[in-house]
């Protein structure tokens, strides 16, 4: 998975409050009536209307494994228009992992 640096360096810099995030994520997960596709395609929904760039990448990776197509990630990404711009404002590896 693609971990954007700012993440990695909060995993880094602050292990103990990253162990304490990566659970309440698991926690809140595990709570949803969402399923993980579905989750998955939200995070990327939300990042992208947000202009969130830096989590997109690990987002679609985590919407792939989760079996969405690539239209489904365009389509959360705002439909064609917001897909384009996911795959030109600066988040390539976004856009590789879209291919």
């Amino acid at each position: 998975m693609t971990i954007s640096p700012a993440f990695q360096s909060f995993a880094k810099e602050a292990p103990q409050q990253y162990a304490a995030w990566l659970q309440a994520v698991t926690e809140l997960g595990k709570a949803s009536a969402l399923d993980a596709k579905t989750q998955s395609l939200v995070y990327i929904g939300i990042l992208a209307a947000m202009r969130l760039e830096g989590g997109l990448a690990f987002h679609v990776q985590e919407a792939k494994a989760h079996g969405a197509s690539r239209n489904e990630i365009i389509g959360a990404a705002g439909g064609s228009a917001r897909g384009r711009k996911l795959r030109h404002a600066g988040a390539s590896a976004s856009a590789s992992i879209l291919r």
